[in-house]
């Protein structure tokens, strides 16, 4: 942040219950620098933590951002200028570079607002630590980060923002590095994540398409789909809940849940016959990043 092209900015810094050397090194920097502000808390999460820095800041645009990630250079003037291009938009994201133990590879999510709000269909469009945010809009739709809705938490304010017709976009240009950690990926942490977007999904479904979808599903698309479907068609009839509804909806967890690239675009293929506007959406999506990435190593 130290060395962003744009200088007029403040650092808020939240110490949530770190246990090494954390502390010391905030108060470090926040000696050396006025623009850097800390307070230390017991570990309350990431929803409770994000609201108290939101409240905190003294400027409207604020920034979102992790402590191991890295921002290049003009992040925060490009951001700036688009929201002075752009007094009515919310919230504006960009690509990044993700880089861990899963080696490097960009993400590329949607630019426009239509693309964002028909791609939460499938994940988040944004890269949460890339997000700048108007506060002044925050307050005004009285919306919070919901503590129910972590580890999804961001997912869930893209989702209500979307309701209320808050407009949002992406810069198409990698403008952060997003550490990846081995945690990020491992099993259970990545079950409950997809369980706590697929409540926060189903809520949406409900309000955008009237779909109502059983969070059965969720635990369904654990299984194979010659399986899971018979069980679906048995259920709906009982509950009177549309079947075509929920095999839509297990379709596309399915094509979120799926490891590799041929997987996803396997369901891929099958969207169509549904929605074909966000099932061409979501290819095109996935194809850039993957010529992108292919792009990408071909020049190193």
């Amino acid at each position: 942040m130290i060395s962003q092209s744009l200088t007029d900015w403040e650092l808020i810094i939240a110490n949530d219950g770190s246990t090494d050397r954390t502390l010391h090194i905030i108060e470090a920097y926040a000696a050396l620098d006025p623009r850097i502000s800390y307070f230390t808390q017991h570990n309350s999460g990431i929803a409770v933590t994000l609201n108290k820095l939101v409240d905190r800041a003294r400027f409207d645009l604020i920034a979102r951002m992790d402590s191991d990630d890295v921002c290049l250079a003009d992040r925060l003037k490009l951001q700036l200028e688009e929201f002075t291009r752009s007094p009515d938009v919310f919230a504006i994201g960009t690509w990044a570079e993700a880089f861990g133990p899963g080696g490097n590879r960009i993400i590329a999510p949607p630019e426009s607002n239509s693309d964002i709000r028909d791609f939460l269909y499938f994940g988040s469009p944004f890269v949460h630590p890339t997000v700048m945010f108007r506060k002044s809009m925050l307050i005004e739709m009285n919306l919070r980060y919901s503590e129910w809705a972590s580890p999804a938490e961001d997912l869930q304010l893209w989702f209500e923002g979307q309701l209320i017709g808050l407009r949002m976009r992406n810069i198409p240009k990698v403008l952060l590095r997003y550490r990846q950690h081995e945690f990020n990926s491992s099993t259970i942490a990545s079950l409950w994540r997809q369980r706590v977007e697929w409540r926060v999904r189903c809520g949406y479904l409900r309000k955008i398409d009237g779909l109502r979808v059983p969070l059965s599903v969720f635990k369904l698309s654990r299984q194979p789909l010659a399986r899971s479907i018979p069980v679906i068609v048995r259920g709906n009839k009982r509950t009177g809940i549309n079947t075509r509804e929920s095999i839509y909806a297990l379709v596309y967890l399915r094509m979120n849940q799926a490891s590799t690239m041929a997987g996803k675009l396997l369901y891929a293929i099958i969207l169509p016959l549904l929605n074909y506007r966000r099932s061409s959406l979501y290819i095109k999506i996935r194809l850039r990043e993957k010529l992108l990435n292919v792009s990408k190593s071909a020049q190193i």
